[in-house]
């Protein structure tokens, strides 16, 4: 199963990820390249909350190797940083055939572009697109999208031409507005 966890900054992501990904043997995927303070006091802070059985695989440039030659569980910490690290070098058709060819589950997180406002400079602008380009490839090659607000996730359900994917909120048990 390939399960896309997408949200804003700091919403929560990576512990969501963790939840979804569960025990036993993982092998965590890590592409951040740590450059800053503020990046070292966040890879810290991950590196706190990990299970110590995890196996961490710190690759910044080519996680579609790491994915072929991965078995089991991977948890991709994150999309976001992959794209960033070689904006127009990253490989999304590679990731998406060997996510594809994956027999384990496979937990990916991302930032959500959507949230991003007003003019940006032109390598920011074309940094957003990139990854919002890949989001929507991973997630149409999920099995599930989990959107997360605030450290509370929500599923989001595929979309089908026949708006049978299309649940409204009020036709959900426990989400309809009160009726007095």
């Amino acid at each position: 199963m390939i399960t896309l966890v997408l949200g804003g900054r700091r919403s929560g992501k990576s512990d969501i990820a963790q939840e979804v990904i569960g025990s036993g043997p993982v092998t965590y995927l890590a592409t951040a390249v740590v450059d800053t303070p503020v990046m070292e006091a966040r890879v810290t802070r991950h590196r706190s909350v990990r299970p110590a059985s995890w196996q961490v695989i710190e690759e910044p440039f080519d996680i579609t190797s790491v994915l072929r030659k991965t078995e089991g569980k991977v948890l991709v910490d994150d999309l976001t940083g992959w794209v960033s690290n070689d904006v127009e070098g990253a490989d999304f058709e590679s990731l998406a055939f060997a996510l594809g060819s994956r027999t384990g589950d496979t937990v990916l997180i991302s930032e959500d572009v959507s949230a991003v406002r007003g003019r940006l400079p032109a390598a920011e602008e074309r940094y957003y697109d990139r990854l919002g380009e890949l989001n929507q490839i991973v997630s149409r090659i999920a099995q599930r999208l989990l959107y997360v607000v605030a450290a509370r996730a929500f599923e989001v359900p595929r979309w089908h031409p026949e708006g049978s994917g299309i649940v409204p909120l009020d036709a959900r048990p426990g989400y309809g507005m009160p009726t007095s």
